[in-house]
C-alpha cells in the first residue's frame, strides 16, 4: 500500500477499509499508512460491516480516522453486503444516525459532507 501511494501519480483511494488501531484486520490502515495516504491527497472510505471492524465503544471509528488523516481524507461507505452489526447503522435506512452522531460531535454540514462523498468525488 505504501509502494503504491510512493508510485502513483494521482491519489488513492482505500476503500471498503477500516482503522486497524480498532480491529486487527488485513483490510485496515494502520496510522502510518492513514498518514501517508492522506499526505499524497487520497481518500480512506470507512465500512460499517463487523466483519472488518470490531469498535472499541470508548472511540469511534470516523473520528479517530478524521484526527489522523484529517476531514479532507476520509470518506465513509458502508459495505452492508449481509448486513450491518453496528448499533445504530445496522443498514442503510440508519444512516442518518452517523450523521446526527457526526453533528453531535461538532462537525458541520459542509464537513459531514465531505465525508458522505465529497472526499471521493474529489480524488
Amino acid at each position: 500500500m505504501l509502494q503504491t501511494i510512493k508510485l502513483s501519480i494521482a491519489p488513492i483511494i482505500a476503500s471498503h477499509s477500516g482503522v486497524g488501531a480498532m480491529a486487527d484486520s488485513a483490510r485496515n490502515l494502520t496510522d502510518e499508512q492513514m498518514t501517508a495516504l492522506a499526505d499524497s491527497g487520497g481518500v480512506l472510505q470507512l465500512v460499517a460491516y463487523t466483519g472488518f471492524i470490531k469498535p472499541d465503544p470508548a472511540r469511534d471509528q470516523v473520528v479517530y480516522a478524521i484526527n489522523i488523516m484529517g476531514i479532507d481524507h476520509v470518506g465513509i461507505s458502508s459495505d452492508f453486503d449481509s448486513g450491518g452489526e453496528l448499533r445504530g447503522w445496522r443498514d442503510a435506512s440508519e444512516s442518518f444516525n452517523l450523521t446526527q452522531e457526526l453533528l453531535t460531535r461538532g462537525y458541520n454540514e459542509e464537513q459531514i459532507s465531505k465525508n458522505w462523498g465529497g472526499n471521493l468525488l474529489r480524488v
